[in-house]
């Protein structure tokens, strides 16, 4: 899965905001895959060498670290992170 932003023409961002549009996008991607996966355990075509318990951990503290860039990006001011999301949980 891999999420597109379409912002038109003539937006243009500040570097800092790119890099953290970016670091967002690719967080969300990464926890939305391994929800997926853990969501299918019983049903994967390989057998995960990590325990489900500590894949879980891992999807818990990326699931923070999200809130924390979302709330980053309200304090700062970086409104494409709303847009990335409910593009991305349609």
């Amino acid at each position: 899965m891999e999420i597109t932003i379409n912002l038109p023409d003539w937006i243009k961002l500040p570097d800092w905001q790119q890099r953290f549009v970016l670091e967002y996008k690719e967080l969300l991607e990464r926890v939305i895959k391994l929800e997926r996966m853990l969501n299918n355990w019983n049903n994967l075509n390989f057998t995960p060498k990590c325990s489900k318990e500590l894949l879980t951990t891992q999807y818990k503290i990326m699931e923070a670290y999200l809130s924390i860039l979302e709330e980053r990006a309200t304090i700062e001011g970086v409104e494409f992170i709303k847009l990335i999301k409910q593009e991305t949980l349609k």
